[in-house]
């Protein structure tokens, strides 16, 4: 499985690849160098060639040794296991059915996305508009007079990584109040959308809002939990893993790939535990650096609900083989977000601090690879793939 996954990824191949490598572990060492060093006593040089070594080897970028802490002894023996975004969508198409194609496209398609929840009895948003090339196209409303008097939430209707996001807080008769303090009329906020749409479709919902017990978190933004839910070799829906996502400051979304914070949930009590961010700089937090409110040990509301909901998701999606769900936790019950077909893995493997090969997830792939005629060793134990800086 390992080396099916270099395959897939490997890079080091590439003409300008080495060159980019070095350029990129001199940019990590002057970000991460010196606390990595006073951590583990372990030299600037060896840093530096360790990264450039993996980059080879394996494809690696410089910036994952840092993130999964690779430079700890006892984290070398790892770096082979730890799955990269750039493989987690081969490898999710590899391993689910043939007759899945039109459910990805309707994971992609948020607004199709909330079509087949609302037609599936899933709690999901409330759709009220889709913007295409400056006019409503879908939805319950088709102009600014019919805005509700609530607060919203929009985004690009094929969006990710938290991108391109915008929210309105209603603050009073026609008065949207935007992430910034700054204030629009109704139909400003019309003619932004409008604007918006030139570019790419948008599409917006009335604005959820976290349960009372998480509002410490959010700071005025959405948290959600990504609810990873895989589909076995029998047809069976499971569980996998459980990450919930804050904002770390003044942010409109909790997106870890814009500087958010991600903590592993307890898949049996629904209780969090340290928080981490992409950056590895940054360490880890037992509360919230701007709130102070304990996210260690906290609780999750409805959290069997949540994944509850997960779970009959995947199952109205048939045979594919993981999704990543993002839940909100509302005062009215656990909401759907979004489904996402082969989600970001980095978010899950910092939080926790575990590689993709020591999930169930990586046995499940294994075995519905192996019903699709691949062979592999199961016996495969962790290399040590930096014998030449010990």
């Amino acid at each position: 499985m390992r080396t099916l996954s270099r395959k897939m990824g490997y890079i080091g191949g590439t003409i300008g690849w080495p060159v980019i490598a070095m350029v990129r572990a001199c940019a990590q060492i002057r970000q991460h160098g010196a606390g990595a060093k006073r951590l583990v006593g372990r030299p600037i040089w060896k840093q530096w060639l360790e990264q450039w070594w993996l980059a080879l080897w394996l494809g690696l970028p410089p910036h994952v040794y840092y993130m999964y802490e690779i430079y700890r002894p006892e984290r070398r023996r790892l770096a082979t296991e730890f799955l990269r975004n750039q493989e987690v969508t081969p490898l999710a198409i590899l391993v689910s059915g043939e007759e899945t194609a039109t459910a990805q496209q309707i994971l992609r398609d948020k607004c199709r996305f909330a079509e087949h929840c609302k037609a599936h009895g899933l709690a999901t948003a409330k759709t009220l508009a889709v913007f295409d090339q400056g006019e409503a196209v879908e939805g319950h409303i088709r102009s600014a007079a019919e805005m509700p008097a609530t607060d919203l939430f929009a985004k690009p209707l094929d969006g990710n990584y938290g991108r391109g996001l915008h929210k309105w807080a209603n603050v009073g008769p026609n008065r949207y109040r935007n992430a910034a303090g700054e204030d629009s009329t109704v139909d400003q906020v019309w003619q932004t959308l409008a604007a918006c749409s030139q570019q790419r479709p948008y599409l917006l919902q009335e604005s959820l809002v976290n349960h009372p017990s998480l509002r410490v978190f959010g700071d005025g933004a959405l948290c959600t939990a990504r609810i990873v839910t895989a589909c076995t070799k029998d047809g069976d829906c499971v569980y996998v893993v459980g990450v919930f996502r804050m904002p770390r400051t003044s942010l409109v979304a909790d997106n870890f790939q814009q500087g958010g914070l991600a903590t592993v949930v307890d898949e049996t009590s629904g209780r969090l535990s340290t928080a981490a961010g992409k950056d590895a700089s940054i360490g880890r937090f037992t509360h919230h650096p701007v709130t102070g409110a304990p996210i260690e040990g906290a609780q999750l509301p409805d959290w069997e609900q949540a994944k509850a909901l997960c779970l009959a998701s995947h199952q109205t999606f048939g045979d594919i083989g993981w999704v990543g769900w993002d839940v909100a936790f509302t005062d009215r019950g656990p909401v759907l977000v979004e489904g996402n077909f082969a989600p970001s893995i980095e978010s899950i493997q910092r939080a926790s601090g575990a590689p993709f090969a020591g999930s169930n997830l990586y046995s499940i792939c294994l075995e519905r690879l192996e019903r699709k005629g691949y062979k592999f060793s199961r016996d495969d134990a962790p290399v040590d793939v930096l014998p030449l800086t010990r």
